[in-house]
């Protein structure tokens, strides 16, 4: 008995090698489409922290640098002074070359906002501001330190003075945290500490 051999015609061979061919392409574009994916979310992600927590150094160093100007133009009023771990009160020039004083007030509020009043000369109505950027937008805190006595080369802190004391030194840390609301899953925003020392000339 002979057997009868079909021959696969080339035609066929090519079309079944051609459909497994775009089999494996679009597997091939399916995996680098997902890596892609995967690499684009991360990247945007991380794009997101950091504008997040550049927002919130900018904050901080915002309030610091208010916070060291109007030290810088201290004038001792032992009557306009307060000297707590979270206000402070004293007397500041009006301007580098102004004769004139004004009162300023800046402390903690609500541990979520920094706040200062100002007061210029002659009775006038204080002026309230939230201190920064965000005014109210991230939370933030600042605490004093006080130092009116040395031991050696060490300045000896202290949280609170009494009435009628001067500080020489006045250290203050601000804290700016972004509030979870904002706060992203998979990736939190650290908060930022900015600290630093205010001489006091009398």
């Amino acid at each position: 008995m002979r057997y009868a051999h079909r021959q696969v015609r080339p035609s066929s061979l090519r079309s079944a090698m051609t459909l497994v061919e775009i089999l494996v392409a679009m597997a091939i574009a399916v995996a680098i489409l997902g890596t892609m994916g995967g690499i684009y979310s991360a990247t945007t992600r991380a794009v997101r922290r950091s504008t997040m927590q550049d927002r919130v150094f900018d904050e901080a160093a915002s309030i610091a640098t208010t916070i060291e100007r109007h030290l810088k133009q201290f004038v001792p009023r032992i009557d306009q002074e307060q000297w707590t771990s979270s206000a402070i009160a004293f007397a500041a020039s009006e301007g580098d070359d102004s004769p004139q004083t004004q009162h300023v007030r800046i402390w903690s509020e609500d541990d979520s906002q920094v706040a200062m009043e100002v007061r210029p000369s002659g009775d006038l109505q204080p002026v309230r501001s939230v201190i920064g950027f965000e005014k109210g937008q991230l939370q933030a805190d600042v605490g004093f330190t006080f130092a009116s006595d040395f031991q050696g080369l060490d300045p000896v802190w202290k949280d609170e003075l009494a009435p009628g004391e001067h500080p020489r030194l006045v250290r203050y840390e601000v804290t700016v945290a972004m509030p979870e609301a904002l706060q992203m899953r998979n990736a939190p925003v650290k908060q930022v500490k900015l600290s630093g020392a205010v001489a006091l000339v009398d």
